[in-house]
């Protein structure tokens, strides 16, 4: 059997043809998309598995279609050692999308297609700008300090043509800001006026029949500056043995 495996090789690297499987295949192992990899990004987002015989490092293409075939990209990556295929964060529309995943390789072509339903809704991803500070002190709650001011904006990432609603909590029960409209790369850009003290904030994002929900941020407001003052004794007092702690005055006065 060594001396085989040998010979095999030898004659591999003297120029003869690889040996091929007897069956070449490629499978798409995403059936249906649900869940939205990246909220802030334009569209759902999701990673595409494709299974496949073939070896370590040969390329496979995705090619994605809308509904009514129009194509909206083609990809390529290639295999790990275990024949598998990852395109990560692809692009796909509702209310499915139309994969093919192809090989071409030495030993001959493959293909696989499915029509991938996609029940995510719109994405609905909130942030602020400028950005929070993050406080040792009121951590994990992030930090509206003098530096950043009590003047930031809520942005809010979702498909265009969708209508946000932005909610705030300061303690009193959520209360809504009102809806806004996203521009043209759907993004809703909120400004706010904060008042000292503990905010919670998410965003509701509806586009027709579909809606989501941000994740939920906490933040904290604290712009107003320490203050620091001789309380006792006064400013200006004379400090005399009268004011001695501990009534010994051979290690002066306390």
């Amino acid at each position: 059997m060594r001396i085989g495996i040998a010979l095999s090789v030898a004659l591999i690297a003297c120029g003869d043809d690889p040996i091929c499987p007897s069956d070449l295949f490629v499978a798409l192992q995403t059936s249906q998309i649900s869940v939205d990899s990246d909220v802030i990004a334009t569209g759902v987002q999701s990673d595409v598995r494709v299974r496949t015989s073939l070896s370590e490092g040969e390329p496979v293409t995705l090619e994605v279609f809308d509904t009514s075939d129009a194509a909206l990209a083609t990809l390529t990556t290639t295999v790990d050692a275990s024949g598998l295929a990852v395109f990560e964060d692809v692009t796909v529309v509702a209310p499915a999308t139309r994969l093919r995943a192809s090989v071409s390789v030495f030993c001959g072509d493959a293909s696989d297609e499915l029509l991938i339903p996609v029940t995510v809704g719109p994405g609905c991803g909130l942030t602020f700008s400028p950005q929070p500070a993050f406080n040792t002190f009121y951590s994990p709650a992030l930090v509206f300090n003098v530096a950043t001011g009590n003047q930031p904006s809520a942005i809010v990432a979702t498909v265009p043509g969708s209508s946000v609603e932005l909610f705030q909590n300061t303690g009193l029960g959520e209360q809504s800001l009102g809806s806004f409209a996203t521009d043209a790369t759907g993004i809703a850009t909120i400004p706010t006026t904060l008042v000292d003290g503990a905010h919670s904030f998410r965003a509701f994002c509806t586009r027709g029949d579909t809606a989501a929900v941000s994740s939920p941020i906490s933040l904290i407001v604290d712009t107003t500056p320490p203050t620091c003052a001789f309380v006792e004794p006064p400013p200006g007092t004379t400090i005399t043995p009268a004011f001695d702690n501990n009534l010994d005055l051979s290690d002066g006065i306390q």
